[in-house]
């Protein structure tokens, strides 16, 4: 885990896209919390992309 800036280093900048992707992130992964459930996510929320990880840890230990 990274602590958070205390202050903004001058030479840090964010990508151009990055409130794109962490939008469509975002997006994905209320896609996730629908289907999970076993419903079909709303037609705004269905789309492609990198959504809720799928990894091989324990989810009740997080």
């Amino acid at each position: 885990m990274v602590p958070p800036f205390v202050e903004v280093p001058e030479d840090f900048v964010y990508p151009e896209d990055f409130r794109g992707f962490l939008i469509n992130n975002l997006i994905c992964q209320i896609r996730d919390v629908y289907r999970n459930m076993g419903e079909t996510p709303p037609k705004q929320y269905d789309i492609e992309g990198y959504g809720k990880p799928k990894g091989n840890f324990d989810r009740d230990e997080y």
